[in-house]
């Protein structure tokens, strides 16, 4: 287990010409040689928003988020990794890897593991571990979870992956292109109302697969099989004004 404390950060901010001080509270977490930081900042306002980073090198979703978040009010719940994707730590001189967005179900830890490096029960707690304990984080009363993350620039991934012919085409119920929007930004929603909204504005949208989707350990997974509201809003690198207006549009009233 590890050792919990808290420090608690003030940071000045600006949003709307108000000032929104949020405090951060880092939460250790030990993986054999290495610790890694969940940070949790809350902004001043509405308590049942919060937005989660888990791949610390999509700084770009990180900013729009807290620029949102700094005129809105909320907690942004991220993985602080030294600007690295993926996690890497040592246990009885073996080196593990994995996906953070791969570690919500066993199935998915497991697959994750073997994909990046090795894998092993003892290997496999230990990131399970660490998925409880974030998701521990998210407040009991939460109405919304928005995960942010980025993308490379097209052929990687896109609205064209959930397509018809896409490799991720089975996960998805429904798929909206906008062809007039960059295929990289857009919204992957595990609830029908939250698909509609962004839809009825023209922005790229996909509706999951919640029945049949592939078990890969992803937030996503975890949030639709258990009927949460959870909407990724994805964007390419460095896109960070769009991205912005994105969040901004999913939380207008």
């Amino acid at each position: 287990m590890s050792i919990l404390f808290h420090i608690i950060l003030a940071i000045s901010l600006f949003a709307s010409g108000k000032e929104n001080v949020p405090t951060e509270t880092v939460y250790p977490f030990q993986f054999g040689d290495n610790t890694i930081n969940l940070i949790i900042t809350e902004f001043e306002g509405t308590r049942n928003l919060v937005m989660i980073n888990l791949h610390d090198n999509e700084r770009t979703s990180i900013n729009a988020g807290k620029k949102v978040l700094s005129e809105k009010g909320g907690i942004l719940i991220r993985i602080d990794n030294q600007n690295t994707r993926l996690i890497s730590f040592m246990l009885d001189d073996k080196k593990y890897t994995f996906d953070p967005n791969r570690m919500f179900t066993r199935p998915g830890v497991e697959a994750s593991l073997k994909l990046n490096s090795q894998s092993t029960p003892q290997a496999i707690d230990i990131v399970s571990r660490f998925a409880d304990s974030l998701l521990s984080k998210i407040p009991q009363n939460t109405e919304k979870i928005i995960a942010l993350h980025n993308n490379d620039a097209s052929p990687g991934l896109s609205i064209h992956s959930y397509s018809p012919g896409g490799a991720y085409e089975k996960e998805a119920t429904q798929v909206y292109v906008n062809f007039e929007k960059d295929p990289d930004d857009f919204f992957l929603s595990t609830t029908h109302p939250h698909f509609l909204k962004v839809v009825t504005h023209g922005y790229n949208a996909i509706l999951q697969n919640n029945k049949d989707v592939t078990d890969d350990g992803s937030l996503s997974v975890y949030m639709g099989l258990r009927n949460r509201a959870y909407i990724n809003v994805e964007a390419e690198h460095g896109h960070e004004e769009e991205q912005t207006k994105m969040l901004q549009h999913l939380l207008k009233e």
